[in-house]
This record gives C-alpha cells, structure tokens and sequence, in this order.
C-alpha cells in the first residue's frame, strides 16, 4: 500500500502502528523494497526514540527529505506537520477521539495539498463489525459494518469521501423515517 499509493506518488505519509516491534519490521520491510539511495526517506519514531533524532525526523519530514515517518504510538496529538497528506492507519482502534486525531494528522492545510489521502488497513476476519473499529467513514457518522455491498462499493479512491458519505447518511436517515413510520402504523393498527 505505501509504495504503489504513496512513495511511488511523491506523498508524505504517516504510518501508524500497533507496536514498536511490528514498527521496526514494517520500515525494514519498506526500505528493503525501496532502491538504495531511497532508503533513508522511510524514518521511524516511538516512545524510546531520543528527543534530538525525533526531532531531527520531524524537521526532515516537514522539509521534503524524508518521506515517511513509521510510528508507535508518538505522533497522534500536539504534532503540527502539515506537509503529511497521507494517513496509513495500521492500528486499528474502536477509540474516536484517537482516530480523529492520527487521522487529523494529515488534514492541516498546506499549499500543494488538496487533499488527505486515508488508507485503513482493518482486519477482515469476520469479527470487525461487532469491534466497532474506527475507519475513515465513522468520521462522518456511517458505520461500515451496516452497508450493503452495493454501498461499499461506493467507496472507491477517486470518489470523494464526504460526498459518498453525505449521499449515503441520507439514504440510510429516508430509510429510518421509512421504517419508522411502518413501526408507528403498526403499533397504531395494534
């Protein structure tokens, strides 16, 4: 996902993990598919990573030079780099407010950036739903997990996300009222 949608693409992404162990096998893993000369545009960052080399990243980062910040657990609230258009979430969460705010990462206004691209990566063994984890639509209100197929196709990386999910909050609210009122003649007819 990071080199086909992001590195080969010139974005600047943050990625977010779950461990610092599962963070340093991922960077190596990238730096490992990049050419030599590309390699140190992929830094990593976490709790343990000393004050002077983190910000040492962060200056590079918001520069250009580097690329890619792989991080656990450091770069969620209080980060200000509004050159990150690219949010890799690895770190699947129910918690909103933690989303909200790794995703809000890559929402700053900056000059060439028209928009953030979100790219969640959420496990699909068949117990996501009743997790209730945080993706890119529950920012607006949708839950994922009560769309048919026919909706979920409507999430495509060339539609924009807050049109697909104004058109689809408004379909699934007709569809409340509809049902409502069933329930109402019903309970009338009772």
């Amino acid at each position: 996902a990071y080199i086909e949608n992001c590195h080969n693409k010139g974005r600047h992404t943050l990625i977010y993990c779950v461990t610092k162990k599962f963070s340093r096998v991922l960077l190596n893993t990238i730096r490992n598919l990049l050419p030599d000369e590309e390699k140190d545009t992929v830094q990593m960052v976490d709790g343990e990573t000393p004050d002077e080399i983190r910000k040492d990243v962060l200056t590079r980062f918001s520069e250009g030079s580097v690329r890619c910040i792989v991080n656990c657990m450091v770069l969620t609230e209080g980060t200000d780099l509004p050159i990150c258009d690219t949010i890799i979430n690895l770190r699947p969460t129910c918690n909103d407010s933690l989303y909200q705010q790794m995703a809000g990462r890559g929402t700053r206004l900056y000059d060439s950036k028209d928009y953030c691209l979100l790219i969640d990566i959420v496990p699909e063994d068949g117990n996501s739903a009743s997790r209730g984890l945080c993706t890119a639509p529950s920012l607006f209100g949708l839950d994922p997990s009560l769309l048919g197929e026919k909706e979920k196709s409507e999430f495509a990386p060339d539609k924009d996300l807050l049109t697909v999910c104004d058109t689809l909050g408004a379909a699934m609210a007709s569809q409340t009222k509809n049902i409502s009122l069933r329930i109402r003649s019903i309970d009338l007819f009772m």
